[in-house]
């Protein structure tokens, strides 16, 4: 209760249904239904990791949904965070946009600045 609030792993993860039961976030490559106690054993905890092909530094920030996992390395942190307001932004106007009746072209070319 204390502990991670989720966990991200290149690996396997079993106990999927017991997760969502409790609201605890687990990302992986596969699920897997069958695992002797003792096999999983930590071996180190806020060291640098790779996963996925990426490295993962302590203090990155891991953000994860049901479409995947972003690694945002602490170094660049406040500058991804101005872009995505950036995104965030004009995804907001072409919401706006296609509710008003624009078509898919016409939200495409206010979202590159030709429509006003």
């Amino acid at each position: 209760m204390r502990g991670p609030a989720a966990v991200v792993t290149d690996g396997a993860c079993r106990d999927r249904a017991e997760h969502i039961r409790v609201r605890f976030l687990a990302y992986c490559r596969m699920i897997f239904h069958g695992i002797r106690r003792g096999v999983l054993v930590t071996q180190a905890y806020n060291v640098p990791a790779n996963c996925g092909g990426v490295r993962v530094e302590p203090g990155d920030i891991v953000l994860g949904d049901d479409d995947g996992v972003v690694i945002v390395p602490k170094l660049i942190a406040e500058d991804i965070l101005n872009k995505t307001k950036g995104f965030a932004k004009s995804d907001r106007r072409v919401r706006e946009l296609l509710l008003e009746g624009k078509t898919v072209q016409e939200t495409y070319a206010a979202k590159h600045g030709a429509l006003h």
